[in-house]
């Protein structure tokens, strides 16, 4: 005790530094001391939405005491410091949280089990948890959509949802993209779904859709949703079945997809900014003859008699010409920049965001320009908040005269398909080569001396503000717009023949498409505690103006103006037109949600349309869905098994929606130009009626019927989503012959229904954690489509298809190919003069003839299977995605190998597989004839309705994450990557059979396609 007296000093007076610590480790143990007494802690529990979560029970580790919270999420406890507090709830994460002293108010956040479930949904007019919904929805974020090249959003989902099929209407940059979901619905009618963009429906139809007289258009229209930057777009949720859909209605019986774009964050302005360069080249183009096969070909041909002999090549100049590959443009680069700044705080939050793309076509005199700028703006204010969206696009194109037409006025692609390969370019005089034999232009002639320029402006805008008046009860107003314009200047000029024969051809078209939206809706959310209840209620209006204008002229003197002075051409040849139409949709909507004892679920939804396009007696449509959920694994039953199978959740539904989108004015009496009629020696116009009215016309109806069952396996490393669905269309519109004396042959009626059911499957599975990860997604779906009924016609032929009771929706229709007549075979069989090498068709009927009577039905264009398969592995800071799509079952019209089966003209080229093994004496084939003869009919058969099904590589990435590096310090992240986009396919198609020109979801056929393209991309994703 001495020497510690000594060391503090005490006999001096004067505290030693010993001292001085000696008394500060006991004041410290004793505040410690002081500070073990219990306090109380309070806090509040929310899912990751921020919805209370209610009866979540709280203990303390290791001790007795505990609590729950109540239906608000709120819980007080007492604890000491240092204690570690544990939540648990069914169906989420457990939660430990460490205590450090009195004064903490907790905000804790649980997560359910199965984060895929946890996620917010966007459905029509709200948000809701992906493990509370009664419908059929598949969500994409941006994780999931497709890499590498995309102009347009609905290119960013293609192959990743099941019961979703995007069809490709040809690879021309900014082209028209068909979207069907769960199959075609409708004969006359449109079979896209509706797109709703940041709570606007857009008008899903280009402004201008063809280049006006004489030119050749692409048979789908540039994409509207291609002014839409894909980089802005955070989520892209499709609603498939009628619990989704009902609550829009008249437009909502093909399904529809919300996009929602990217919002600001709170915090310090952040930049984004993403690049992409690349090359392309021209994916799965058809072989043709080259000029040594050709000449071969067709001088056999025409010595076994299929030509005169005056039609003999007597030569190659030149080499000849390989026409496809100089179409080709193997020059441009793509690219892409966008830009990004966001940020706020509690108060305001922004984006603001840039982005230029530049994608030339992989044909020459074609490309795809996009200048465009979007703000979305969001502030709160207490119980008020308001919202901005708006964005700006210009789209600069130019067009390739490519579509149907023939000879002279074929698209440059039809012309390079037929075009003769063993002659020049240019002749001796420095013209285009003109082949004497046939009457098809020289391709370079159509490519060069056809120029189509369009000038495309979007916007598109909405503002809202929502009011909370007490807690779960708010009120908001929608007020949005949308205006689509676009000029087009064509010109055929004099080095094509159609243009040198009309004295040059120009044409100035204008289109304009408008909407305006206006919408309120009141919000009603209440937990009850063993019941949740969300109701949401309101009235919309909007209001379509669509305008279209051309002006064409003929017999300019030079083409030194081209289509810039329409007053230069020959006044008697000009022509003109306009047109303005507008139609008003006023609609009331309703829903209500309720949960109780967190699994059971019941949705209930009714939407009322009126519409000025419905007759006089249809002004309203009705339209009801119901919908129940089960979540089974929240049973105690379940319990035994909850180690295997998780989150399991059957789900039902039922309900009706329409489809108005039947043109306008069709059920009122309209007026058009008539023939002119000499009066008084007066040449004078005159006005004749356009149709024959329906007063009783109205939207067809789709009623549908879904069974789905979610559920995970070994605890979310497997999770699946599992639906059969029926959906039968009826009062659908058919223009049903009527007696000739009303001056009209049909009347565009309701009356016939088809029926389209199948099986849906979405599984995901986490293969590894760890250091190296990898994740399977996987979606697949089936369809069968019947027509049910069409008013009591026998049938109704199509050109290549027929519509018929108890067949698939235009069914191909024509001759079955039984092989090839052989010089053994006994031609007495048949009465038709057929000779050995000719093709030998089914004699249905048996009369020894082969006519119309003897043709059958050779399938049809709706996959009996698609399927998407990607795998995503990460290690280290490496990452590789390998995505594949596919569709089987599947059949294809092919016009362009029809019409090489059986050419206009002995000229012609000609695919190179079928007539380099065609039939000969020394090579007796039963799989292509000899061509010497046309016997019967090659348009529709088995040789050019192809099976069209397919594997394809759609995409690979591989990238590499700098974020954290030394040398990247300055970044908040940084990644560069590079992408192979169209990599591989299998199919046994000629051409690419994931093309379909006729961009419809119940035709599929293949006529002069543009080519998509495999491109190979370097790109980079900053953050700063």
């Amino acid at each position: 005790m001495r020497r510690f007296f000594a060391l503090c000093n005490l006999r001096r007076g004067l505290p030693s530094p010993a001292y001085l610590l000696f008394l500060l480790s006991l004041l410290l143990l004793t505040s410690e001391g002081r500070a073990q007494s219990p306090f109380k802690v309070v806090g509040n529990v929310k899912d990751s939405t921020g919805k209370p979560i209610g009866k979540v029970s709280v203990k303390l580790v290791g001790k007795s005491n505990g609590t729950s919270t109540d239906q608000n999420g709120a819980f007080t406890l007492e604890a000491s410091p240092g204690d570690v507090l544990e939540l648990t709830a069914v169906g989420y994460e457990t939660l430990d949280t460490k205590l450090t002293g009195p004064g903490q108010s907790l905000e804790l956040v649980m997560l359910i089990k199965n984060q895929a479930l946890g996620e917010v949904v966007v459905i029509g007019y709200g948000t809701q948890r992906k493990s509370d919904l009664t419908g059929a929805v598949t969500s994409l974020k941006t994780a999931d959509f497709n890499k590498g090249v995309n102009t347009s959003p609905q290119q960013l989902i293609l192959g990743k949802a099941p019961g979703v099929r995007v069809v490709q209407g040809g690879g021309e940059p900014g082209s028209g993209v068909s979207v069907s979901i769960r199959g075609a619905g409708s004969i006359t009618a449109g079979s896209e779904p509706l797109y709703v963009v940041d709570g606007v429906p857009l008008q899903n139809a280009a402004p201008v859709g063809d280049g006006g007289p004489g030119f050749s258009s692409a048979f789908t229209p540039r994409n509207p949703l291609s002014s839409i930057n894909p980089s802005d777009i955070q989520s892209m949720d499709i609603l498939k079945d009628a619990s989704a859909t009902a609550i829009y209605g008249s437009r909502g019986a093909n399904g529809v997809v919300i996009v929602t774009t990217k919002s600001g964050s709170t915090g310090k302005m952040k930049i984004d900014y993403n690049a992409y360069l690349g090359k392309q080249n021209p994916f799965r183009q058809p072989k043709l003859l080259n000029p040594q096969q050709y000449m071969t070909t067709v001088n056999q041909l025409i010595d076994e008699g299929a030509a005169p002999v005056s039609n003999k090549v007597t030569g190659i100049t030149n080499g000849g010409t390989d026409w496809q590959k100089q179409l080709y443009n193997t020059g441009p680069v793509i690219q892409s920049h966008d830009m990004a700044f966001s940020g706020g705080d509690n108060n305001t939050r922004y984006r603001l965001s840039m982005v230029y793309q530049n994608q030339p076509g992989v044909l020459i005199n074609s490309f795809f320009k996009n200048y465009g700028a979007r703000l979305n703006l969001d502030q709160t204010r207490d119980k008020f908040k308001t919202g901005l969206r708006l964005s700006y696009d210009y789209n600069d194109d130019r067009y390739l005269a490519n579509g149907t037409g023939f000879n002279e006025t074929a698209g440059a692609l039809n012309a390079a398909l037929n075009y003769d390969p063993t002659i020049p370019i240019f002749d001796n005089n420095g013209n285009y080569t003109i082949s004497p034999f046939i009457t098809v232009d020289n391709p370079l002639a159509i490519a060069n001396g056809y120029t189509s320029y369009g000038d495309r402006y979007h916007f598109l805008g909405n503002i809202f503000g929502e009011y909370t008046f007490i807690p779960g009860l708010s009120m908001k107003l929608n007020v949005g717009t949308e205006t689509f314009t676009e000029d087009r200047n064509t010109y055929i000029s004099r080095v094509s023949q159609y243009g040198l024969a009309s004295g040059g051809i120009a044409n100035l078209l204008h289109g304009s498409r408008s909407s305006y939206l206006s919408e309120l809706t009141a919000h009603y959310n209440k937990d009850f505690g063993k019941a949740v209840l969300d109701v949401v209620a309101g009235a919309s209006y909007q209001k379509f103006i669509n305008t279209n204008s051309l002006a064409s002229g003929k017999g300019f003197p030079s083409d030194a103006a081209a289509g810039n002075n329409l007053a230069l051409g020959n006044p008697t040849l000009a022509t003109n037109s306009s047109y303005t139409a507008d139609n008003k949709l006023l609609s009331y909507i309703g829903r209500a949600n309720i949960g109780f004892l967190n699994r059971y679920l019941l949705t209930a939804t009714l939407r009322v349309d009126g519409s000025s396009r419905f007759g006089a007696n249809n002004k309203y449509g009705y339209f009801p869905s119901f919908a129940g959920a089960w979540k089974i694994s929240n049973e105690r039953f379940f319990e035994p098994i909850e180690h295997i199978v998780q989150d399991a959740k059957l789900r039902a539904s039922w309900g009706r929606t329409g489809n108005q989108a039947i043109g306008n004015y069709n059920s009122i009496p309209t007026y058009v130009v008539g023939p002119s009629a000499v009066m008084n020696d007066q040449l004078v116009s005159t006005v004749v009626p356009s149709r024959v009215p329906n007063p009783n016309l109205k939207w067809e109806t789709t009623q549908q019927t879904d069974i789905g069952l979610d559920f995970g396996l070994l605890n979310g490393r497997i999770t699946v989503s599992a639906d059969y669905y029926e959906k039968k269309t009826f009062d659908m519109l058919i223009n049903l012959p009527i007696d000739l004396s009303t001056g009209f042959g049909t009347q565009l009626t309701n009356i016939g229904s088809l029926k389209n059911n199948g099986f849906e499957f979405n599984i995901t599975s986490v293969n590894t954690k760890g250091k190296f990860s990898w994740r399977t997604t996987v979606n697949l779906s089936t369809i069968n489509n019947k027509v049910t009924s069409i008013g009591g016609l026998p049938q109704i032929y199509d050109g290549s298809s027929i519509i018929k009771v108890g067949l698939p929706l235009r069914s191909f229709f024509g001759y079955r190919v039984l092989g090839t007549w052989q010089t053994k075979d006994d031609l007495s069989t048949t009465t038709d003069p057929v000779k050995a090498g000719d093709p030998k068709y089914l004699d249905l009927n048996g009369d020894k003839t082969v006519n119309t009577a003897d043709r059958v039905v050779l399938g049809n264009s709706f996959p009996k299977i698609s399927y998407g398969v990607g795998n995503y592995f990460e290690f280290g800071k490496f990452d590789l995605g390998i995505f594949i799509d596919g569709l089987g079952g599947i059949k294809k019209y092919d016009n362009n190998l029809a019409e090489s089966l059986a050419p206009a003209n002995i000229r012609r080229n000609r695919y190179a597989e079928p007539f380099l093994n065609r039939w000969t004496t020394s090579n007796p084939t039963n799989e292509w004839p000899s061509f010497v003869r046309q016997q019967g009919s090659f348009g529709v058969s088995t040789y050019t309705v192809r099976n069209a099904s397919y594997l394809r590589v759609n995409n690979i990435q591989l990238g590499y994450d700098l974020t954290g590096s030394k040398a990247v310090k300055w970044a908040r992240s940084l990644r560069v990557y590079a992408t192979a986009q169209n990599v591989a396919m299998i199919s046994g198609y000629l051409g690419d059979p994931s093309i379909n020109t006729g961009g419809s979801a119940s035709f599929s056929d293949s006529n002069n396609p543009y080519p998509q393209a495999r491109t190979f991309m370097v790109g980079v994703n900053l953050g700063l």
